[in-house]
């Protein structure tokens, strides 16, 4: 995720002119200034609960600045539940309208807390009149997509009067949590045809990214983003060459190995001006940006495209992701079965991956669990500290997983030798449990 200073986007385009700079712009977190009195306040409330709690009950003094501050801080709040998500239009079905979706039933006291919250936060959208954007951001990162498809009519009318770093976070939150009304999305790309000459690189960038992500492949559009990207390279002005780093490069080469697998030449020269940038910034590109490479670069060589150079370099590149703290399990699943795809066997990325399951596996979700454990068994990877938090981790973990996929780690621990008699006899245990289940169902 590409998170961006308030306060800079406000006024147009965040500046990135230092290394410090851009490592914290691709961050999971998100940066605020807790520059009111409220928010100073909700700054020290770290559970979810508390915090929402917070706001509601002083919701009648919240200023536009405080609802935006809660929506970033809430981000990192602790045991957040926002209840359940929306993946389409809302249906007569689902509550009639679009407000509907929210009227649910919550799973949890925080998740009731939440549904109350957003509304609270809705009924005031007329405060976000000019900062619309930082509000569809806000609820992008939370991935919370019935709160966007409600705004979504409110959008359609407002994208045309803002500026293109402002119509680019727009899309950025909507694809990030798979809002595709269409209507809007019609809109965006209108302005990416008309208004093609002032997206700047990480403009240029995110809404590739956008339209990758919901599957837009409207070739106007994409056109007119390749050729303000290739315009922004072949422009040698210092002004131009500072709006595109490295880090929006390889976001726009994954974008563009979804959209355009096929334009082998366009993919060539963003990978070139890719390794170019980063030599000449001489920072090590950030985890973020080395997953999506990894996992663009398997993308195109299962459709027959590879590039052994390009697959040097990141090898090279990668040595130090065990050193960036942004590095996370979803990194490490997804680079593992790049790894895998690609058949990599290089001791410089294949360590970073055993490194961070070793110190980091018991932490691993199920569904990454099951990725780590398949890979390193089919690439006949057998470190023993690594296996043996994979061990403690299936213990709790895999009985959130089907019996085909608790039959396979059972194996995958197998093929490799590190099968001890307490991991068979609780996966065994799941196993059992989850035939049960089939047979006589959940209790």
């Amino acid at each position: 995720m590409y998170a961006r200073s308030s306060k800079a986007l406000s006024k147009g385009r965040a500046a990135q002119t230092s290394p410090f700079a851009q490592q914290v712009r691709t961050a999971k977190l998100l940066r605020w200034d807790s520059d009111t009195r409220m928010s100073r306040q909700m700054e020290d409330l770290i559970e979810a609960r508390d915090f929402l709690a917070f706001c509601l009950e002083n919701q009648d003094s919240f200023t536009r600045r405080d609802w935006l501050a809660s929506l970033t801080l809430l981000t990192t709040r602790r045991h957040l539940d926002i209840g359940p998500h929306l993946r389409s239009p809302p249906t007569a079905a689902s509550g009639g309208s679009a407000g509907g979706i929210d009227r649910l039933p919550p799973q949890s006291t925080c998740a009731a807390s939440f549904a109350a919250y957003n509304e609270a936060v809705l009924k005031r959208v007329s405060l976000f009149e000019d900062s619309l954007h930082l509000l569809i951001h806000r609820y992008g990162v939370l991935s919370y997509s019935p709160a966007l498809w409600r705004l979504s009519g409110y959008v359609e009318s407002r994208v045309a009067g803002m500026a293109m770093a402002k119509v680019a976070l727009t899309a950025w939150g909507l694809a990030k949590a798979l809002v595709s009304h269409e209507d809007v999305w019609r809109q965006i790309g209108r302005q990416v045809t008309v208004r093609t000459d002032e997206l700047g690189g990480i403009d240029a960038a995110m809404l590739a990214w956008s339209f990758a992500r919901i599957e837009r492949r409207k070739p106007a559009e994409i056109l007119a983003l390749k050729t303000r990207i290739t315009a922004l390279l072949n422009n040698g002005s210092a002004e131009s060459s500072s709006q595109l780093t490295a880090q929006d490069l390889c976001m726009a080469f994954r974008a563009f190995a979804s959209l355009t697998p096929r334009d082998t030449a366009f993919l060539s020269a963003l990978l070139a001006a890719t390794r170019r940038l980063a030599d000449e910034e001489r920072v090590a590109l950030p985890s973020q940006g080395l997953t999506s490479l990894w996992s663009a670069l398997a993308d195109l060589g299962q459709a027959g495209w590879r590039d052994d150079n390009a697959i040097e370099w990141l090898c090279e590149e990668s040595r130090r992701l065990r050193l960036d703290h942004t590095f996370n399990q979803n990194m490490v699943a997804e680079i593992a079965l790049a790894v895998r795809q690609l058949q990599v066997r290089d001791p410089r990325i294949v360590y970073q991956l055993v490194h961070w399951v070793d110190k980091k596996g018991e932490c691993l979700r199920a569904e990454q669990l099951l990725t780590v454990v398949d890979v390193f068994s089919s690439m006949d990877i057998n470190h023993e500290g690594a296996w043996k938090r994979l061990g403690t981790r299936v213990q709790r973990a895999a009985i959130e997983l089907d019996m085909a996929d608790i039959q396979r780690i059972l194996q995958a621990f197998e093929h490799v030798g590190q099968l001890n008699d307490r991991v068979r006899g609780v996966l065994s245990l799941f196993i059992s449990t989850k035939g049960d289940e089939m047979a006589y169902g959940t209790t």
